[in-house]
């Protein structure tokens, strides 16, 4: 960065009150801050890891709230974690908004949450002029999971009268949409073929992630976690290693294998269908690294997950599509020191369509998968 260009982010810190790492957390910002409630969604585009999450909060208005939809738990538990770090009041939406906290910034709550009770708490802020924003977070999910798609028909409907108010902003928030998609996610959204929306784009892959494809064995490829788990053992026990996996039958079978493999006592995985006491367990000791510095998931932890100091991903199996594999791939690196991620591919594993071109290349696998996303 420039003299001139230091000079010119003071001045934009000092307006805003806040601090921004760079030019680009800026602009999404100003984007978020200056659209307007008649505009219709602000669909917003932005790389994991670059700070989406408080640049969108970063003009919070006094006496308002912002309610915050997330795609699964363990991201809303996340989240609320960050916002106490960044010294925003936030609350957890689970029972009926009767114990609505007076000077709460942020409410979090789940999709399916916002279905059913979360609604009594949009109604009350509406009521009481307090509501300010909402945002849907990871909002490509309603394109390509179908682990809540009962929750996400109904959604909508449920959030009709939201876009008759003039005084409050629809934010979908995400780090991966292809712009032919906008529509159909609109439609998801807004259920008209005609609505009004806005877009902020950047590019989807970040240029300090290092991407590799291989494809071998299952034996070569606890080989290879072997190699780089020594790696991590070796600078300290700082860094963490987050594998992914197609199934949960494979997370099972992959978290045991690994476990014998390097030695472990206890292997570490989280899927789906895990209990929320035995995720929320599973990543704390991953985490501290009492256990092991490698844990191996479903794309359940893909999107969200904010683990500054993972340093490899790696998919074993065919990584889904490029809406998964790029954010899963985004868990790298977000400490801005760089990182490195994998698609294994093993023997007789079909790769999706869109993938392929992806999957071919030995070399721009980063422009590769951009390109393929932008």
């Amino acid at each position: 960065m420039t003299k001139r260009s230091r000079k010119s982010m003071r001045c934009v810190r000092q307006a805003w009150k806040t601090t921004f790492r760079d030019w680009d957390q800026y602009r999404l910002a100003q984007a978020v801050t200056r659209h307007e409630a008649q505009d219709g969604w602000l669909l917003a585009v932005a790389p994991t890891g670059m700070g989406k999450t408080l640049c969108t909060l970063a003009h919070l208005q006094p006496r308002k709230v912002v309610v915050w939809v997330v795609p699964l738990r363990e991201l809303a538990r996340d989240l609320c974690r960050r916002f106490e770090q960044a010294d925003i009041v936030s609350q957890w939406a689970k029972n009926d908004g009767r114990d609505m906290q007076v000077n709460v910034q942020v409410i979090v709550m789940t999709v399916d949450f916002l279905v059913g009770y979360g609604m009594r708490w949009v109604q009350t802020l509406v009521q009481q002029k307090r509501l300010a924003m909402l945002v849907m977070d990871e909002v490509h999910t309603m394109l390509v999971d179908t682990s809540y798609r009962g929750s996400l028909v109904r959604c909508p409907s449920r959030l009709d009268h939201l876009r008759q108010d003039p005084s409050v902003k629809c934010v979908g928030l995400t780090g991966t949409l292809c712009p032919k998609d906008e529509r159909a996610l609109l439609q998801q959204l807004d259920c008209t073929e005609d609505a009004s929306y806005q877009t902020f784009r950047m590019p989807t892959m970040r240029t300090d992630l290092r991407l590799a494809v291989q494809q071998g064995t299952t034996k070569a490829f606890e080989m290879f976690v072997e190699r780089h788990y020594d790696l991590l053992e070796q600078e300290g026990r700082v860094d963490r290693m987050l594998i992914f996996c197609d199934t949960k039958k494979q997370v099972e079978a992959l978290s045991t294998q690994l476990a014998r493999t390097l030695g472990h006592e206890q292997s570490l995985a989280v899927d789906a269908d895990m209990s929320a006491e035995d995720t929320r367990a599973a990543l704390e000791q991953w985490r501290s690294g009492t256990q092991s510095l490698v844990l191996v998931a479903t794309s359940c932890l893909g999107a969200g997950l904010d683990m500054p100091n993972v340093r490899k991903v790696i998919w074993f199996g065919s990584g889904y599509n490029g809406y998964t594999l790029s954010q899963a791939f985004g868990r790298a690196g977000r400490d801005r020191r760089g990182g490195k991620a994998t698609l294994w591919i093993p023997p007789g594993t079909a790769v999706s369509e869109d993938l392929q071109p992806f999957a071919s290349m030995k070399r721009c696998l980063t422009f590769e998968l951009g390109w393929l996303l932008d």
